[in-house]
This record gives C-alpha cells, structure tokens and sequence, in this order.
C-alpha cells in the first residue's frame, strides 16, 4: 500500500490507532537521486516515468 492514510486505511502513520499493521512502500525521490548521482558522477539527466494520476508522486515532482 502506497499511501494507506490517503486510501483512508489509517488517519496516520505514525501509530495509526486500528487493528491494521503493515509498512508504506513509497521511497523518497531525493536519496534515490543522490544515490544514483553517487554512483554515476557524471549523470547530466535524470528521467522518471510515472503516472500523473497517482496523487503519492505529485509531492515529489512538485
């Protein structure tokens, strides 16, 4: 589940206070960038493909 407070799962998720247990599986783009220009130093650009519908990506790209 990628965004179980969005889905209206949990209210948080930091001790969501319900019977359901679990873990996101969203990763911040920023250390996936770092990550990747750590280990190409040369990299000029950096592309992504995503869906523009999923509301989870929109806070990353924006």
């Amino acid at each position: 589940m990628t965004e179980p407070v969005e889905a209206k799962l949990v209210p948080k998720l930091d001790g969501p206070g319900t019977n359901v247990t679990g873990a996101s599986d969203v990763l911040p783009l920023e250390p996936q960038i770092d990550l990747i220009k750590e280990l190409i130093p040369s990299v000029k650009n950096i592309g992504f493909v995503y869906s523009p519908g999923r509301s989870e990506l929109h806070r990353d790209f924006a």
